[in-house]
């Protein structure tokens, strides 16, 4: 675990979250009783204060990875492949390498670890990008329409067997001010302070991750950990998966990491913030609001 500032230590919404996925899984794995923990803090301010004090020098042992902290930032560090199942993300970095290692920043963002994978014997060829279209909107802060332009990105089409395909997106690299600054309306004390992040060169998906997608994937030698084929709720052919941990997503990318030869993970809080912010500064996207002709929120 790394402490380096209160929006990357442990918090006690971190461990409730992180005691609700694990305490039923050790419960199964032993064949005990379901167990289902909760926290209560009091008073519900602490809720996101981290559990231990700040290093008097910076640590030098390597410790282990952790699951992200699930805080206002979840978007960002885990990319919906959590229970919520909001926006699919998988990384694929350096494709045409054996041996990939993960993107580094100049301040070391939270990166979302994934179990070792055995190396593909042939090396990568490399791969044909394809150019494609989007339309970009921009609003003001009432929400209305100022701006609307067509942009055009580059792509390779993953094959996922049975027809089914993955959609990556080229990201270049660049250096961008992560975190929000201090003025930014329904700003949290774990989004700063703001700092300078250089991030390489990258693939993100497309779309969120389908239920055909998910379902091709989960079909093929577990590394891990099991994984149900067909998790979601709310079914459809291109309904994004849902109701599946950060556990089974680390253990999907670790399925088309090793299907594959190239390296598929979740994305790092920078990488992730970084694609989303796209040049941008404001809160969203597409400006200073939130609007559901833009997007699907709760």
């Amino acid at each position: 675990m790394r402490i380096r500032g209160e929006g990357n230590c442990a918090t006690v919404e971190w461990l409730d979250q992180h005691l609700r996925y694990r305490v039923p899984e050790i419960n199964g794995q032993y064949g005990k009783p379901k167990q289902r923990p909760y926290a209560i803090v009091e008073p519900a301010s602490k809720y996101h204060l981290i559990l231990l004090p700040p290093l008097t020098k910076p640590a030098t042992k390597v410790l282990p990875a952790r699951q992200p902290i699930w805080t206002r930032r979840q978007l960002i560090q885990i990319a919906g492949f959590g229970s919520l199942g909001l926006v699919g993300t998988v990384i694929a970095n350096q494709v045409w390498k054996r041996n990939s290692s993960s993107p580094e920043d100049t301040t070391s963002p939270i990166e979302s670890p994934s179990p070792p994978i055995e190396s593909p014997s042939p090396l990568i060829e490399e791969v044909n990008l394809e150019p494609f279209n989007f339309e970009v909107v921009t609003v003001d802060s009432q929400g209305r329409e100022t701006n609307r332009e067509q942009r055009q990105a580059k792509f390779f089409a993953q094959d996922l067997g049975n027809s089914v395909m993955l959609d990556m997106v080229a990201i270049p690299g660049g250096k961008f001010m992560i975190g929000s600054p201090d003025s930014e309306k329904g700003r949290e004390n774990d989004e700063g302070k703001q700092r300078e992040v250089t991030v390489p060169r990258f693939f993100m998906g497309k779309y969120s991750v389908t239920q055909p997608q998910w379902k091709a994937v989960a079909a093929l030698p577990k590394v891990d950990r099991d994984l149900k084929s067909d998790p979601s709720l709310f079914k459809g052919e291109n309904m994004p998966v849902e109701r599946v941990s950060w556990y089974d997503a680390v253990e999907f990318c670790a399925r088309l990491s090793k299907k594959t030869g190239r390296t598929y993970r979740l994305p790092s809080e920078a990488e992730w913030e970084y694609a989303c912010r796209a040049g941008t500064t404001t809160p969203f996207h597409f400006g200073e609001t939130i609007t559901c002709q833009l997007a699907n929120y709760k």
